[in-house]
């Protein structure tokens, strides 16, 4: 909790991202000096880890930080509309395609662009299923999708072309 109150160089309390790095590198030397105790530190760090974010949701003001919306499909079929209309090479016809995944997959543009094809998979029903690790907490998600009758807002059209 020092961290969440510590002042910068510039006298103004560290950002939530400078805070939660520190946090990791901490506890990944802890993870790394005591392997042994590995079980509890992993369950004390979780629970201090969900603290910090809780705190940095709330700021002084006791209100939660406004986030960007998520990009809703009227917004995604503008973009990818757009970059169609302006495509001259075939990677701008790519950009287009990892736009609409970036989107559906996360609900706003990110960096998780390590999704490879042996992580596909799809169940009954039709179900896409996509498993993926995030670059930033190693952590193993999944996530389902569904196929959308607009060309431009579905999200198979883009797997399609990387594949």
């Amino acid at each position: 909790m020092y961290l969440a109150f510590k002042e910068g160089r510039k006298g103004q309390v560290l950002a939530r991202h400078s805070v939660m790095q520190y946090y990791r590198q901490t506890k990944n030397w802890l993870l790394e000096q005591f392997p042994q105790h590995r079980a509890a530190i992993d369950k004390t760090l979780l629970k201090k880890g969900q603290v910090l974010e809780r705190y940095y949701m709330k700021r002084e003001s006791g209100a939660f930080v406004n986030k960007a919306p998520a990009c809703t499909k009227k917004a995604l079929k503008k973009m990818r509309l757009h970059v169609y209309s302006t495509a001259v090479t075939t990677a701008d016809y790519q950009d287009a395609a990892l736009l609409c995944l970036l989107c559906y997959l996360f609900g706003r543009a990110s960096d998780l662009t390590l999704l490879r094809k042996v992580n596909l998979s799809i169940g009954s029903g039709e179900i896409f299923f996509v498993r993926f690790i995030r670059v930033k907490t190693s952590e193993e998600q999944g996530l389902s999708l569904f196929p959308d009758e607009d060309f431009s807002t579905c999200p198979f059209l883009p797997l399609r072309s990387r594949w």
